[in-house]
């Protein structure tokens, strides 16, 4: 297609959004700059679909199409909640690069409701309520920047704890007990099967039942990582973190940054997201640290 030229397609007009979906699907990032040079609207829903351009690539974790849209629509998508809306559809598919690109562009706050196919949720709880370890150990680490929500505030089947029982992932279960700073014996859960509040020993049965129990049999029996998983909630629920341990645990590290009132002169800011740059810009002018402040401003970051 880059050898057609944009000239060629605008005579095919008619054909242009397929093309761009067919385009964005194949990440074909060549092809995509020549189509940019078109009469194409990537603000119209694609053919086949109900998602627009960019959303088509955040969802289908095709990072060089989304990095080209992102960087066309740079100025568009600042100051609305679409930014907020194609992170959480890029955590809940666990496409961390097209979440690194979105977080470098954006200011975005993960513990943020948005409208996700007509559902209010956060990119925190997509990654959770998916499965995707990667997705949330990222989020997360942005989430220390707010006063940290209460993960058994909500007594509903999306509460994240709920949800890390119910797929059986000990990686997320303990993630979301060090963030939060709980234990597990103290709170009680949403049960779909009783529909009243119940232990998480209850609710890890409920749960290795849901993935293990045949139905028509007389005698149920529980697998070898039905039992492995049973265990570890019971070892976990002994368990009490610790503010240190949430601070000190690697996905957290980079907490610690913005508590600075400087900007340290081996730190790539680079490395860090809008967010997390902006939030450092606030302590850096505080401290009249002049150099931080050009360095930071420098890479993009702004005062709200």
């Amino acid at each position: 297609m880059p050898k057609l030229g944009s000239e060629f397609l605008k005579q095919h007009c008619t054909v242009l959004p397929q093309v761009l979906e067919r385009v964005i699907k194949k990440d074909h990032s060549a092809a995509l700059e020549v189509m940019l040079k078109t009469d194409v609207d990537l603000d119209d829903e694609l053919p086949s679909s109900t998602f627009k351009p960019l959303e088509m690539a955040c969802m289908n974790g095709c990072t060089h199409s989304a990095a080209v849209l992102i960087a066309q629509l740079s100025d568009q998508l600042k100051g609305t909640d679409r930014p907020g809306i194609l992170l959480a559809m890029s955590a809940k598919g666990g496409h961390v690069d097209i979440m690194h690109e979105l977080m470098w562009k954006f200011d975005i706050d993960p513990q943020k409701a948005v409208v996700v196919n007509r559902f209010q949720i956060s990119p925190i709880q997509c990654a959770v309520k998916a499965n995707k370890l990667e997705s949330a150990k990222l989020l997360f680490a942005e989430a220390f920047l707010d006063t940290s929500a209460n993960a058994v505030s909500q007594a509903t089947e999306d509460n994240q704890i709920h949800q890390a029982i119910m797929h059986r992932n000990k990686a997320m279960l303990t993630l979301l007990c060090r963030k939060h700073i709980i234990s597990l014996s103290e709170i009680k859960l949403h049960s779909s099967a009783s529909d009243v509040q119940v232990t998480v020993q209850q609710l890890t049965k409920e749960a290795i039942d849901k993935h293990e129990t045949i139905k028509g049999r007389f005698v149920d029996t529980v697998t070898e990582d039905g039992k492995s998983f049973r265990n570890f909630v019971t070892v976990l629920s002994k368990h009490v973190p610790r503010i240190e341990e949430s601070l000190d645990s690697e996905y957290a590290y980079a907490a610690k940054l913005p508590v600075k009132s400087y900007c340290d002169d081996t730190l790539d800011v680079k490395d860090y997201s809008l967010r997390v740059r902006n939030k450092m810009l606030v302590k850096a002018t505080e401290a009249g640290n002049a150099e931080a402040v050009t360095k930071l401003e420098t890479a993009g970051a702004y005062a709200a």
